[in-house]
Parts: C-alpha cells; sequence; structure tokens
C-alpha cells in the first residue's frame, strides 16, 4: 500500500465530508427534523475524524499497514445502522 493511495483517499473523504456538511446545513435544515439533522452532523463529523486518520497514518508512515488502511476505508463506505 503506497501512502500516496491513502493520503488521496483521506482527501477525498474529507472533501466528501465538507460536501456532505454544507449539504445538511443549507439544503437538508428544511427538510429533516431537529433530531435527524443531527444524526446526520454526527455522521458526516464521524466521516470527517476517520479522513483526518487516514491523512495522518498517509503522512507519518513509510509503510502503512494496508488492513488499516482498508478497514478505514471501508468503513466510510459501508455503514450500518446499529440499534
Amino acid at each position: 500500500m503506497t501512502t500516496q493511495i491513502v493520503i488521496i483517499t483521506g482527501a477525498f473523504f474529507g472533501m466528501l465530508s465538507v460536501i456532505f456538511g454544507a449539504f445538511g446545513a443549507h439544503a437538508l435544515k428544511k427538510i429533516l427534523t431537529k433530531e435527524q439533522l443531527y444524526s446526520f452532523e454526527v455522521g458526516v463529523k464521524y466521516q470527517m475524524y476517520h479522513a483526518i486518520v487516514l491523512l495522518v497514518l498517509g503522512f507519518n508512515s513509510n509503510s502503512v499497514n494496508s488492513s488499516i488502511y482498508w478497514c478505514f476505508a471501508l468503513g466510510q463506505i459501508v455503514k450500518k445502522k446499529i440499534k
């Protein structure tokens, strides 16, 4: 696993979290209830946290363990609602 792939993935997820956050703050504010909007905001925050971790891993490690990368990357793509 090259560090460039990890950095690009982290930057992409960070970009998406900013886009989703702006979308939620402006477009969804009129549609969703306060509880739904709060849940959406929490999801966006968690996505940003994952993006930051991927960027830190990419910039601070010469060889990133591919299992760590895949866990963080797939964790953002495949989300499961837990009740």
